[in-house]
């Protein structure tokens, strides 16, 4: 099929899906679900790119959502998640400004989320150029690790200078080209910059991520409603403690730690 929805310009405030089940829409089979040119869109709660069999659609050469009025919300809290998949890429911001929040955009061919122009946006010194979602720069993982209970995440974030942002944290895949896509949502964390525009924003996940798998993040610059977001930032592996073998003791409990670690549970 082609294009599902077009909201064009002037035709303000509109909805695609709602905050329940009853209007919530599935998509399969579209080139395009929706070409958003009309400011205040909001679109939530939808399932993008899976048919009603739970087979995946092939993934088409645009990407799922296009945007280019001002004010789009897309997702939001858990009633209001959008899940977004087989398309050529999640949600292109090619004008204006859109406010993406907690929704799963994975198995997409491209970037999950991208600022116009298409591709990669490299961050800047204290973020200064403007264009679609002002060319939001993104966080920068600098740590990503386990104990084997609990998962530290740690990153910074060069942007405007005394500004607040929220900092939303993602289990993440990787695609062939070293590209984030957003699995599932962890968690965000507010942070305001210094002076300088840094800041440094750390969660704790209240589970052990598999070592070896990815986390992500987005910036959202809260300084409107609704505020703009980042793309993506490049996927960071899990990591764990260095495991020391301190037992010739064959068996396996289940836990490897300072007082007992066997080379088997190593």
């Amino acid at each position: 099929f082609g294009q599902a929805i077009r909201f064009a310009t002037g035709s303000d405030n509109g909805f695609i899906g709602g905050e329940t089940v009853s209007q919530r829409n599935v998509f399969a089979n579209n080139r395009r679900v929706a070409a958003l040119f009309a400011d205040g869109t909001s679109v939530f709660n939808n399932l993008v790119g899976r048919r009603l069999d739970g087979s995946l659609q092939a993934r088409s050469g645009n990407p799922a959502i296009f945007n280019s009025g001002e004010g789009t919300l897309i997702g939001g809290p858990a009633f209001r998640r959008n899940v977004v998949e087989g398309h050529g890429g999640g949600v292109f911001v090619f004008a204006g400004s859109a406010e993406i929040s907690q929704c799963r955009i994975t198995e997409v061919g491209a970037f999950a989320i991208d600022l116009g122009p298409a591709g990669p946006t490299p961050n800047d010194p204290d973020d200064p150029d403007s264009g679609p979602n002002g060319l939001q720069n993104h966080p920068v993982l600098t740590s990503v690790s386990t104990n084997g209970t609990q998962t530290f995440l740690t990153a910074r974030l060069d942007s405007n200078p005394n500004t607040t942002y929220r900092i939303e944290w993602f289990r993440a895949t990787e695609t062939t080209l070293g590209l984030a896509q957003a699995e599932a949502f962890l968690g965000d964390t507010t942070v305001t910059t210094d002076a300088n525009g840094d800041a440094t924003a750390s969660f704790t996940v209240s589970q052990a991520l598999p070592l070896g798998s990815f986390v992500t993040a987005t910036a959202t610059s809260l300084a409107t409603v609704p505020g703009m977001t980042s793309e993506l930032a490049p996927p960071e592996r899990v990591t764990g403690p260095e495991l020391v073998v301190n037992s010739t003791n064959d068996s396996n409990d289940g836990t490897c730690n300072g007082t007992h670690c066997s080379l088997r549970e190593a």
